[in-house]
């Protein structure tokens, strides 16, 4: 059994990669124009290395105070707005995707909207991944109570990384998940696949699959799904779900149980690379349970209106406690190269 959950241990990582793609990325067709001033720029913002924002941006130029509820920036820029269309996910409803029919302009609400989101396959993003370091994940508490995160620095091991949602149909494992919306690798470490889907009311996580079929292919499917997050997200939220996996991992058969508890815990401003954003976390603690094995993991989301995710915070294996220091990976949006 020991050697079944070694084969297993990368998809520990599963959920803190997977909401990484929930709509604050650009479709890889999309060009950066380069600017000198934010007027030259559709979204109104000309980044610090000389690149236009994408019309989704919601964040303050990088370096800057985010926007908290009146409109503007702290260094009285507008906010942008966002584009959008509508796709469907197979499950018969339709979705919001990146594109010319869908609007998204945060509205400040401490609180995350469904329709403040879009999933869809496709999309490609840059993030800046350290792995191995350390950072204080509690952040720094303002004194009204709100928090902010800074993610903007140098950490150690930092390494850009180009991460896609791709389409499910015609894939080998599309029969398996007919009602998936996109799969996206997991970790920069292993080739394999997250499958998710994307309903009016969350995010599942339906399954882990290797790209490719043969002897050692990776196919689990989640009963239940995971839910990676619940809409609409407001302080205080929480939701827990037991799941068993089944299926096979690197060829071999595998049956185990896996627990999510999350919650959102704390509100404030996570700086990035690329911008600050006005954030919500999200606290999940993941209990793996392989035998007589119980592996604990904590993992930090911390989400912006119309952008999704825009920076995790995973913790090293065996982390009970909700706030730690060693940081097995932490990933933040960062400028395209």
């Amino acid at each position: 059994m020991s050697r079944l959950y070694e084969k297993m241990r990368w998809a520990l990582g599963a959920l803190a990669l997977s909401t990484l793609l929930v709509g604050g990325c650009a479709t890889e067709s999309t060009a950066a124009s380069t600017c000198r001033v934010h007027a030259e720029c559709q979204s109104g913002i000309c980044l610090d290395d000389g690149s236009c924002a994408p019309t989704s941006d919601a964040a303050t130029d990088a370096g800057q105070q985010p926007d908290y509820g009146n409109g503007t920036a702290a260094d009285g820029k507008a906010s942008a707005n966002d584009g959008g269309k509508t796709f469907n996910d197979g499950s018969g409803s339709s979705q919001v995707d990146a594109g010319p029919s869908f609007v998204c302009k945060p509205d400040h609400n401490n609180a995350i909207e469904r329709d403040e989101v879009a999933f869809a396959p496709g999309v490609a993003g840059t993030f800046r991944v350290a792995l191995g370091t350390t950072f204080k994940s509690e952040g720094v508490k303002q004194t009204d109570g709100t928090r902010v995160w800074d993610l903007a620095g140098k950490l150690a091991g930092d390494a850009d990384v180009t991460i896609k949602t791709e389409s499910v149909g015609g894939r080998w494992f599309s029969t398996t998940f007919p009602k998936a919306t996109y799969a996206a690798r997991l970790t920069t470490s292993s080739d394999l696949l997250g499958v998710f889907r994307a309903t009016d009311a969350e995010l599942q996580l339906l399954g882990v699959v290797s790209p490719d079929d043969g002897l050692f292919a990776t196919r689990l499917t989640y009963d239940p799904p995971i839910p990676v997050m619940k809409f609409p997200l407001t302080p205080d939220a929480n939701w827990t779900v037991k799941s068993t996996v089944s299926g096979k991992a690197q060829g071999v058969i595998a049956l185990y149980t896996e627990t999510y508890a999350s919650n959102v815990d704390a509100r404030g401003a996570v700086k990035t690379p690329f911008g600050n954003f006005p954030v919500l976390r999200i606290n999940t603690h993941l209990l793996r349970t392989v035998g007589l094995l119980n592996t604990d993991v904590r993992s930090h989301f911390f989400v912006a209106e119309c952008y999704g995710t825009v920076a995790t915070i995973r913790s090293v294996d065996g982390t009970k406690n909700a706030e730690f220091s060693s940081a097995a990976e932490i990933r933040r949006w960062a400028p395209a190269p």
